[in-house]
């Protein structure tokens, strides 16, 4: 497992497993799984991003590697580190809402943000905080705008 959150309702905890490219919704009592969803199932994950992810790496081996719920948003934050993408996942309709590569601009040049294993949300204060394990640094993004 590579990951936790609450789910929408906030009595259930999400997990994510890396290797399998699954969000799992463990069942409380007997520690079976009650639902999980794949990235590449999901709505809102079309042929645009398909046709992304194929150029640039099989959408098999892009993996999720972090993610949070944001009650502001009633979603939920996904990180893949291989594909260098933050998801915004509506968990009830089961639908990618937005999806945009990870990084920042500095004088106008986009730098990706290396192998992003973490994500947290302030939805008061509007930020999303990632943590990227290759350069042991952590990124706060203004999600206004």
């Amino acid at each position: 497992m590579e990951g936790i959150t609450l789910d929408p309702t906030g009595e259930f905890l999400l997990t994510v497993r890396e290797d399998s490219n699954e969000i799992f919704k463990p069942e409380v009592a007997g520690g079976d799984v009650a639902d999980q969803k794949k990235l590449a199932k999901m709505a809102g994950f079309d042929a645009t991003l398909k046709s992304y992810f194929d150029s640039a790496r099989p959408v098999h081996e892009i993996d999720y590697s972090g993610l949070c719920y944001d009650s502001e948003r009633k979603a939920i934050w996904i990180v893949s580190d291989k594909a260098r993408r933050l998801f915004l996942y509506d968990w009830g309709t089961d639908r990618v809402i937005d999806s945009a590569p990870f990084g920042y601009s500095v004088d106008g040049d986009f730098k990706e943000v290396e192998k992003v294993e973490g994500v947290a949300v302030d939805p008061a204060a509007d930020r999303l905080y990632v943590v990227s394990d290759e350069e042991a640094r952590l990124y706060v993004f203004d999600l206004r705008g």
